[in-house]
């Protein structure tokens, strides 16, 4: 199918998950802006976006001809100077872009950057513009009278006439980035792109069964829990709580002694539990003590923290005594690189259970005393 070779078609920007970053399509507007940028387009794509942005009448003073003639070695293009986004700088105007990927303007930041660029720079011309997807008015009616709207569409096209112009000066790396660059605000930003057409027509021409995939679309958390509850199982212990993103289990002795006095009167569950969460960027082993009966608990939180590396419990409810983090994603790895992690930290959990287990069965006599 097309869409799904469009779709695969390598993209630096969409491999580094950055297309919908406000700083990266800043920091390569910034690139491409400056004259000595090693992107061999020196000074035309800047001079592009000045004719745009002098030639809207908001900021009269330079036609495109004066444009044209300038000389922009010695301008500056500044990423973050007084926290502005872009700023242009040369010997006679400055330009401030403000630029909004999917956020609003916020704390009257208009009207900051527009009295500091006036104080500091009194004698030239200065231009402030506002780049949004679409072309978005300031909210303050001030500045919506000295701030140029701008789209992310007028800069696709100034990209594309200075390419089309100089194509023969850029090596086929800096070709290849600029393409990037343009099929991700077409097709992330502007949703403009062909691949952007061509899934709105499948999606009409499939409406009810894609509305159906999308309700059961497979869930990564969900799919890897084979691989810690057979961890678990291998190991001889038993699973118990299935949820999404966690492995709860117990070993057999421990089932065996723990009163089932966690939870409510309605529905009674296990006192204790060994958890490992994998639903964030770290793998977590913990030992939980379950909200319920006072004195079980009691006699649970005194045994575990007799044990080496116990720590204070943070809250009143969930009693956590020890716990041990590994960084890893498991969302983003597939199944071999996870059953490889947990192969690698097992030993570790092992010893930790069996500690536990241990202090635990050596208080098992305490149980039946505070239930009695």
């Amino acid at each position: 199918m097309k869409l799904e070779q469009d779709l695969k078609r390598p993209n630096l920007l969409s491999i580094f998950r950055v297309e919908d970053n406000e700083l990266t399509h800043s920091n390569v507007l910034a690139w491409l802006l400056d004259p000595r940028g090693n992107h061999g387009l020196g000074g035309a794509f800047l001079k592009q976006i000045l004719k745009v942005v002098f030639g809207a009448g908001f900021h009269g003073g330079i036609d495109e001809f004066e444009i044209d003639s300038m000389n922009l070695r010695d301008v500056q293009i500044l990423r973050e100077w007084q926290n502005i986004d872009l700023f242009i700088h040369a010997d006679r105007f400055t330009v401030c872009i403000e630029n909004k990927l999917w956020s609003g303007e916020h704390s009257n930041q208009l009207s900051k950057y527009r009295h500091t660029i006036t104080s500091a720079y009194p004698k030239h011309q200065n231009a402030f513009v506002y780049l949004t997807p679409y072309g978005a008015i300031p909210t303050d009616g001030q500045d919506a009278c000295i701030y140029q709207t701008m789209a992310y569409s007028d800069v696709t096209e100034q990209l594309e006439q200075t390419v089309r112009i100089h194509r023969e000066k850029l090596s086929a790396r800096v070709l290849h980035l600029i393409e990037d660059y343009i099929t991700v605000i077409r097709r992330r930003v502007m949703k403009e792109d062909a691949v952007n057409e061509l899934a709105r027509k499948v999606y009409e021409a499939h409406r009810e069964a894609l509305d159906f995939i999308f309700e059961n679309k497979p869930d990564r958390l969900y799919d890897v829990a084979h691989l810690f509850d057979g961890a678990v199982q291998k190991q001889g212990w038993t699973p118990i709580w299935p949820n999404k993103g966690y492995a709860h289990f117990l070993t057999p002795d421990l089932r065996r002694v723990l009163p089932m006095t966690g939870g409510t009167s309605a529905k009674k569950r296990e006192s204790f539990i060994f958890e490992i969460d994998y639903w964030s960027k770290y793998i977590i082993f913990k030992t939980i003590i379950v909200p319920g009966d006072e004195k079980i608990r009691g006699v649970l939180s005194t045994a575990l923290s007799e044990i080496e590396g116990a720590v204070e419990p943070k809250g009143d409810l969930w009693l956590v005594h020890l716990t041990k983090k590994w960084a890893f994603e498991v969302a983003v790895n597939s199944d071999k690189a996870i059953d490889q992690k947990i192969q690698e930290i097992w030993p570790e959990i092992v010893s930790m259970v069996e500690r536990v287990e241990k202090q635990i069965l050596k208080a098992a006599q305490l149980f039946a005393q505070e239930s009695s």
